[in-house]
């Protein structure tokens, strides 16, 4: 296994652990962190899926996951500036 795998699994692991431990908006900032740090991070999507579906008390259904559809829309931007930006190329 190679060192970005690794890493990868890592980042991931302490991702899980923070949406169980830490407050919702340090998980979302940190989401959003490893967004631009690794190629095609969408494990951060499914990370706000468990966020809204644990936590989010709203009935109605854009409410109820409005963290997946913000996560989702920063996903895509990220994806868009990532190409666009010189740092990842």
């Amino acid at each position: 296994m190679n060192k970005k795998a690794l890493l990868r699994i890592v980042v991931g692991l302490v991702a899980l652990l923070s949406v169980f431990v830490l407050p919702w908006w340090f998980s979302f900032i940190l989401g959003i962190l490893f967004l631009f740090l690794f190629e095609f991070y969408i494990e951060a999507v499914l990370f706000a899926w468990m966020m809204d579906t644990l936590y989010s008390n709203q009935s109605w259904f854009l409410g109820a996951y409005l963290l997946t559809m913000s996560m989702v829309a920063i996903f895509v931007l990220a994806e868009f500036l990532k190409k666009r930006i010189v740092y990842y190329d």
